[in-house]
Order: C-alpha cells, then sequence, then structure tokens
C-alpha cells in the first residue's frame, strides 16, 4: 500500500508520575473505523498533537463524539508540568482546561454530574497522588473526591458512585470505592492500568498473573469474580472495547483485533509504520468508530 501523508488539524497549530521532565515524547492520531466483513480496518488518518510535537501527548477520553479531552505536557514551557487539554474534532478548536502548579492526568467524565476527574500530582512534598473532581464550567479549581486515598495512579467509573482505582504499592493494588461511603473495599493484586467497560455492565481490565502472563479479564463489579478473555499481546497492557465487543490492542507499531466468543487468536489488522508509529500504546474510541490512539515514532 502507498505512504498515505496524515492531515493535520491546522487549527490546532494557531495555538511517574512526578518525573514529568522525562516523559516520553508521544502523540495523539486519529482514524475512522470501518467494516469489511465484520472486521475494522483504518482510513482517514488525521495527526492530532501538531502544536506539540516535541512535547508529550497521552491519555485521549472521549467526553463526547466530538469532544475530546486528553493529558499534555508543553515541550517548551517551563515549570514542565502536565494539564489536562480537550480538542473539538469537528470545529478544529483547542482548549487547555486545567493550567496548574500540579500536574493532572486521565481525565474521565464523572458519570451522571458536572465533573471531570482527573488523578493530580499535588505539590507538596510527598508528590501525594489523589483522584480529584472538577467542575465541567471551571468556576473553581476542583477538590479531592476521596481525601483519605491516595496513591492513585489510574481509575475508571462504574458508574455515579463507585469506581475502580489502581494503587501504586507493592504489589499493586485495585480497589473499589463508594462516593456515598467514602469507604473502598480490596478487589484484586497485580491490575493493569486500562480499565473499560463491557456492554453487559462487567468491567474489562488486565490482570497481570505473572511477569509474563497478562490477561484481560471482565470484572463483575459486585461479585469480584474475573473472567478471563484473552492473553495480552506480549508486554502489552493498553487496549480499548468497542461497542460490538471486540478488542482492540497495540504492540509495537501493529494493530490488533480480537472478538470474544469468535476469534482464536488476536488478528492483525493494521501496520502503522508506514506513519512513521513505531509503538501503539493507550486507544479511546467513540459511538462514530473514531479511533484516537497514543503513537511514539
Amino acid at each position: 500500500m502507498s505512504r498515505v501523508l496524515l492531515l493535520c488539524l491546522t487549527a490546532f497549530l494557531s495555538l511517574s508520575l512526578r518525573a514529568q521532565d522525562e516523559l516520553p515524547h508521544t502523540q495523539l492520531y486519529l482514524f475512522q473505523l470501518d467494516y469489511d466483513n465484520g472486521k475494522p480496518f483504518l482510513t482517514k488518518p488525521v495527526y492530532l498533537t501538531a502544536f506539540n510535537a516535541g512535547g508529550y501527548n497521552n491519555q485521549p477520553y472521549f467526553v463526547s463524539e466530538n469532544e475530546l479531552y486528553f493529558t499534555a505536557q508543553l515541550a517548551d514551557e517551563e515549570p514542565a508540568q502536565t494539564d489536562i487539554w480537550s480538542m473539538d474534532l469537528v470545529k478544529g478548536t483547542l482548549t487547555r482546561i486545567t493550567q496548574t502548579v500540579e500536574s493532572e492526568y486521565s481525565p474521565r467524565l464523572m458519570p451522571g454530574s458536572f465533573y471531570f476527574t482527573a488523578v493530580r500530582v499535588e505539590a507538596d512534598a510527598e508528590a501525594t497522588q489523589r483522584l480529584w473532581k472538577f467542575p465541567l464550567d471551571h468556576l473553581d479549581g476542583g477538590e479531592p473526591v476521596f481525601p483519605t486515598i491516595r496513591k492513585v495512579g489510574y481509575y475508571a467509573w462504574i458508574d455515579r458512585r463507585r469506581v475502580l482505582m489502581f494503587i501504586v504499592n507493592e504489589p499493586p493494588l485495585l480497589i473499589l470505592a463508594n462516593t456515598d461511603e467514602y469507604a473502598w473495599e480490596r478487589v484484586t493484586n497485580n491490575p493493569g492500568r486500562c480499565m473499560q467497560h463491557r456492554p453487559d455492565g462487567k468491567m474489562l481490565m488486565v490482570h497481570k498473573e505473572t511477569p509474563s502472563k497478562w490477561v484481560i479479564v471482565a470484572l463483575d463489579p459486585e461479585t469480584h469474580e474475573m473472567e478471563p478473555i484473552v492473553t495480552c499481546l506480549p508486554g502489552s497492557e493498553d487496549f480499548v472495547a468497542l461497542p460490538d465487543g471486540a478488542i482492540l490492542q497495540g504492540s509495537g507499531s501493529k494493530l490488533y483485533y480480537y472478538m470474544p466468543g469468535k476469534s482464536t487468536d488476536w488478528e492483525e489488522i493494521a501496520d502503522l509504520r508506514e506513519y512513521d508509529i513505531l509503538s501503539i500504546t493507550r486507544l479511546a474510541v467513540n459511538k462514530k468508530g473514531q479511533l484516537v490512539l497514543v503513537g511514539k515514532k
């Protein structure tokens, strides 16, 4: 296939966690998922983060079909810290959501509310990591969701009151916390950082059974039972669940597809080396079948 030049949203041109100075140079790319005999392939490539080509752009999340939140550290800004940014993929506009002395990561909508949440690395001696909520209208600076729960690395909302949180510990810990009671309970040890909703209400996540065997499982939030789905590609823990239940995961420059109950193994659907993308990590998808992925050159 001939090399296709990535398009750029020209409007954008106008413009761990404590080791922010050493964050990798990562970029966001947009593709359309089209289908042939029920299996997806990628079309309409768009390079989203030309405004910060030498910086850190990561953790994309669709807050609506057209609006994407993500984390960025600008290449030429001092002091170096990460903030939450927003892109409107239709209007071609870019907005900085937070601009603080702290660093914010992993934006998500807080279900049933007028808030979004993010992991904040606070500006204290311990670099405390807590889950914070921020009003969508930006009228105040936000507050911790759970003031006493620290060392939060990653998270995913189950519903308006329950949230899964990856706690940076030895070994890492997955907990389930409740905003009604401000209580939490242990779910399992050795989780991966990626957690996704499944259409039946269960949560897809990675369980690291051994240092070399990582398995995507379906977690029942009520019973904490974990149903094995598929072994991760070697060294990969990021994935995205599509509306039909299929799973996409990257390994190096290649993107793979797996349909639970039908596939017998991962199937390669794209090699993004032709776009100089050599390493695929985080992924996000909206209801229009638009896929945003994080890539390194």
